[in-house]
């Protein structure tokens, strides 16, 4: 295996592709996607939970992709079908902002689900998993604080697209131009593995207990076979379960804020607070989560996170508390598990197998969760029940994370020579 001496290393393409990713789907479309909320719903002349039905499409495909999804890597190419999922999530917002009823607009959903399972959940992850030995948590961080930090200044230029030329053309353009994005970077910068290259990752040391052992085409961890007999896994899923409704929160944030009784505009600023908490939170986490690991900070952040989802119900309409709360949940103390539980608990043989069960059960959450949350501010004209049910569901991963670590011991770890994987 070659080593690498110059300033660049392959490593940190990954890390680009994952924050070109990041960008088109999360900052331009899953951000901003709150300022569109309630537009939408009044110009199609649906509730706001039923044109959240659009999820429900796409989930179904999700799962039905994602166990599958490392076959279709290496059916296609790895790069192909990262740009496939790119081009499929942006095209079905373009859908959308065609859709004449609310009918066709959830239909456009299922080209969502193609987007998650080829390009948002598995590759990112996948890729920094495998090309960084060392400093995984900061590789993660990089392209999160970066989608997260570009949302606060793109949330109030997207605001002044859909004043300015109304929301279907404003949706139109930011999904094309996050596919520009994606697609290009992903052409430049994707690769797999190091082993698809003769390389060993960004980091790599000589140790015995490494993943990445001395024979360089050998990597350590529980086979997908021995995972699936595991409740621990299943625990896991259950906690990317919890996870999705933090996530699916985050497109509530404007419609949260007007339902608080904020004005439109504080309801702007609010999208651009909690985009702001996310980048600064992240890059804090990475290096919180380096000193404490993994499991000392998930739980210590999942008490503080029940206390800010509280803060949000209970502001007494003060718009500095209310903020304070949306810093404080911008922190997703289960993030962290999602993303990094699965190679620090099973290693790194069949991580992409292993990555792809976890987000099936994130994926069945955010199926419903977003019209759960569309039809409560519906009938209530608040969210101040979800926020306590998400408090309460905080409160149950904290006793299955206990649980993953008390047995996660019990897991048996084999080696296995590794094949080259399709560039």
């Amino acid at each position: 295996m070659r080593e690498r001496n110059s300033l660049w290393h392959p490593a940190f393409g990954t890390v680009i592709v994952f924050l070109a990713i990041q960008f088109a789907c999360v900052t331009l479309l899953s951000y901003s996607s709150s300022l569109f909320v309630n537009i939408i719903a009044e110009d199609l002349n649906a509730a706001v939970g039923t044109t959240q039905l659009r999820t429900v499409p796409g989930s179904i495909v999700a799962v039905l992709m994602l166990p599958f999804a490392n076959k279709i890597y290496n059916k296609i190419g790895f790069k192909f079908s990262i740009c496939l999922g790119v081009c499929s999530y942006c095209l079905a917002f373009v859908g959308m902002s065609f859709a004449p009823n609310v009918y066709v607009y959830i239909a456009c959903g299922t080209l969502i689900g193609v987007g998650n399972a080829l390009a948002l959940f598995v590759p990112g992850p996948y890729m920094i998993n495998a090309w960084f030995h060392k400093g995984t948590a900061i590789a993660i961080m990089i392209p999160t604080a970066g989608a997260a930090l570009l949302a606060t200044f793109t949330t109030p230029w997207i605001q002044g697209l859909i004043e300015a030329w109304g929301w279907r053309p404003a949706l139109r353009f930011i999904a094309l131009l996050g596919m520009a994005v994606g697609v290009v970077c992903t052409v430049l910068f994707a690769i797999p593995t190091p082993e698809s290259r003769g390389m060993r990752p960004w980091g790599w040391t000589e140790d015995k207990n490494a993943a990445v052992q001395t024979k360089s085409n050998v990597v350590r961890g529980v086979s997908i076979k021995n995972a699936r007999r595991s409740p621990v896994l299943y625990m896991l899923v259950i906690i990317c379960m919890i996870n999705g409704f933090p996530g699916v929160m985050s497109r509530f944030i404007s419609p949260l804020a007007t339902g608080s009784g904020f004005s439109t505009e504080q309801a702007t600023l609010a999208v651009s607070i909690f985009a702001m908490g996310t980048t600064i939170t992240t890059i804090l986490v990475s290096f919180i989560v380096s000193a404490m690991g993994l499991k000392r900070y998930t739980l210590t952040f999942i008490v503080f996170n029940i206390i800010c989802y509280l803060l949000l119900v209970f502001n007494g309409g003060n718009y500095v508390l209310f903020s304070i709360g949306l810093v404080g949940i911008s922190l997703n103390s289960l993030n962290q598990m999602h993303q990094l539980a699965g190679k620090e608990i099973f290693g790194v043989m069949d991580l992409a197998e292993i990555i792809a069960i976890m987000n099936v059960g994130f994926n069945l959450v955010n199926m419903v969760s977003g019209s759960i949350m569309g039809y409560v501010y519906d009938f209530t004209g608040s969210y101040n029940g979800i926020l306590l049910a998400i408090a309460v569901m905080l409160a149950i991963s904290f006793v299955l994370v206990v649980l993953i670590y008390k047995k996660k011991d019990s897991l048996l770890w084999e080696e296995r020579t590794v094949e080259v994987a399709k560039k």
